[in-house]
């Protein structure tokens, strides 16, 4: 897809128009003035879909059927000013999303008045702060993935206050049954969640703490941030999915949750209005791009592609691998929550009158990266060689030797371990570089068995088993690019992969919705038909009894991994900022971008819950290994 180089004098997007600087913003429910548009809107055919991930920024141009006709690229220039620290620079994610928005109009050959409206989808969690009357920035965007709360996480789950908390949640839920107990029984927070970072932010950073103070401090993620720029200070917003990822909004209650503002100290006086992911935010400031442009959606990216992949109807599940793996499933209006790792998050509401749809969600972190840490360390040139590589490893010889990916620990469903090590076991002085690469690319597979036993033990399960159907499983991202990954998985799961054939599904997903906010499309009936399955990959029954033998010893070696670290050792020794990487991610993941992980512990295994000290005796490290090896062994061999 080719890019028109536009003169950046066209534009001059580096600061909010005048209008920003008003020092009161509106009502953001208050529908600004529809402009007078040139032509009817039953005739205008495309939307605008506006993707910023994790590794780039992208924008698409959709026609109405379904078919990207134009679209452009831009990377996103992560920052590292110090190890575990991961920033973003707002005005270049203000100035490429207006860039790229002006490339892919010209790549497509249109008009601003050309398109019905624009939706944008984002990487949940990622967060700034900004001047309420200036529209100032008070600091970078801190990432999904910055580790510098980890102290004052560790401080959080310690204290008698969480404590009540989770005790108060176990009686109740027992008592009553009601799920919305369960998310309170094993409420843990950590170190990278929005809520803890916003806490650490507010207490650490001088300028902002006053700016609190005087009730001019506006906090947004990157979809609120750029519409509240691109309607020049007018709206200040965020839909369901995206607050719902913040670790501060109640699924149950649909509101921003008093209990975890006050557990954090953080005032509710900054947050924006929380309004449906379909709705009519506003319209673009005309000097941006010539003429106004309807934004009609904001959404966060996992839920914008599980909305890409029809995924419609409770009890769908999508798989994504990119950056990391995560599962989600449809589970409608129900907020479904349980205590092995799988946690309730708003997924979309597609108008004021229309309900909230859930999505039971789960996931880790290293995907994309495994095979991405793989090229950098010169196990292989590229992630396309992998999958030959892998193939070419004499079986007998490579069931052998196993990989832990547990660069960011081991969060999989079912455990949590932050403190576990990543690494290979097994190794023989006869094995190669092709040995080396297929126990990488396993534990790619593992890991996300893993997930999928999560989401079918408990929604699907007690769903669909009983009407004796076992739904495909539908699998988008980069990584899914990879056949051994794939077929591996289904032979474990023993369940059918459908692949899509579209790799960018979170933006399309936005540009449904964009749709039928517009009426472009009626229902999501009429979306059904856009769907593109890719390659299919059947279970092969005869190598299942083998595989799951080979997870079981993979299980085995991830308990030699476990709590390794000790205290924030890890978070020190991590994303030191001389580490860079070689190629695009996007590569490997196309559409998985950051996610928030839940605020819930996925097992109740007091051991794994407490940071380990550098005085810990060996006898308690023998212990929690122990306690770490019966937890994972329970999550072993799943019959599908």
């Amino acid at each position: 897809m080719r890019k028109m180089q536009l003169r950046e004098s066209a534009m001059n997007p580096g600061s909010p128009t005048a209008a920003a600087a008003a020092s009161t913003r509106a009502d953001p429910r208050a529908v600004q003035k529809k402009p007078s548009l040139t032509e009817p809107n039953k005739f205008k055919r495309h939307v605008l879909a506006l993707d910023v991930g994790t590794s780039s920024i992208r924008c698409f141009v959709v026609d109405d059927k379904g078919a990207i006709v134009g679209g452009a690229r831009e990377p996103i220039r992560v920052l590292s000013p110090g190890p575990g620290l991961e920033e973003i620079d707002p005005d270049h994610v203000w100035q490429d999303s207006v860039r790229v928005v002006k490339m892919a109009l010209a790549d497509a050959r249109l008009a601003p008045s050309d398109v019905r409206g624009l939706g944008i989808s984002v990487q949940r969690g990622t967060f700034t702060t900004w001047d309420k009357k200036t529209g100032k920035v008070f600091h970078n965007f801190v990432t999904w993935r910055d580790l510098r709360a980890a102290q004052l996480a560790d401080s959080a789950n310690k204290s008698a206050t969480l404590r009540a908390v989770k005790c108060g949640g176990t009686l109740l839920h027992f008592l009553t049954r009601m799920p919305k107990f369960i998310v309170a029984s094993i409420l843990r927070f950590r170190s990278n969640f929005t809520s803890v970072v916003l806490s650490y932010m507010l207490t650490n950073h001088v300028e902002l703490r006053k700016a609190v103070a005087e009730k001019n401090v506006c906090f947004g993620t990157i979809e609120s941030f750029l519409v509240y720029r691109l309607t020049g200070g007018k709206v200040h917003a965020m839909d369901y999915s995206c607050a719902s990822a913040t670790a501060m909004f109640d699924p149950f209650l649909l509101k921003w949750s008093d209990l975890v503002l006050q557990m954090l100290g953080v005032p509710k006086s900054i947050f924006p209005a929380v309004l449906p992911t379909a709705h009519r935010f506003g319209f673009t400031d005309e000097s941006l791009f010539g003429a106004p442009i309807p934004i009609c959606c904001l959404v966060g990216d996992q839920t914008a592609s599980l909305f890409g992949s029809c995924s419609f109807s409770p009890g769908d599940v999508k798989l994504t691998l990119g950056t990391g793996g995560f599962i989600s499933c449809n589970t409608g209006t129900l907020a479904y929550a349980n205590l092995s790792g799988i946690y309730p998050l708003c997924a979309w509401k597609l108008g004021e009158s229309e309900p909230v749809i859930y999505a039971a969600e789960g996931g880790n972190s290293d995907t994309g990266t495994v095979i991405q840490w793989a090229v950098r360390a010169g196990l292989v040139a590229n992630p396309g060689d992998t999958e030959r590589l892998a193939e070419s490893a004499p079986v007998s010889t490579s069931e052998r030797l196993f990989f832990v990916p547990a660069f960011n620990g081991l969060h999989a469903p079912g455990l949590r371990d932050s403190q576990a090590a990543a690494g290979f076991i097994g190794l023989l002085p006869y094995m190669t570089q092709a040995h080396m690469v297929r126990a990488v690319l396993d534990s790619v597979a593992y890991r996300s068995y893993q997930l999928c036993c999560a989401i079918h033990d408990d929604y699907e399960a007690r769903r669909d088993r009983r009407r004796g159907r076992n739904r495909p499983i539908k699998v988008d991202g980069g990584v899914s690019q990879n056949g051994y990954i794939m077929q591996l998985l289904a032979d474990l799961c023993g369940r059918k992969l459908i692949c899509s054939m579209d790799y960018e599904s979170a933006a399309l997903g936005t540009a449904y919705i964009v749709g039928l906010q517009t009426k472009l499309w009626e229902s999501e009936e009429d979306l059904k038909k856009f769907y593109r399955p890719g390659k299919v990959y059947l279970p092969n029954p005869s190598n299942r009894a083998q595989v799951q033998r080979n997870f079981r010893r993979w299980q085995d070696a991830v308990c030699r991994f476990g709590s390794w670290y000790s205290g924030i050792e890890r978070e020190e020794m991590l994303r030191v900022p001389s580490v860079s990487t070689s190629f695009d991610i996007d590569t490997v993941s196309e559409n998985n971008d950051g996610n928030q992980e839940s605020p819930y512990r996925q097992l109740p295994v007091s051991s794994l819950r407490k940071q380990s000290s550098s005085g810990d005796s060996l006898a308690s490290k023998g212990q929690q290994l122990k306690d770490f090896c019966k937890a994972l062994k329970r999550g072993g061999e799943r019959d599908f």
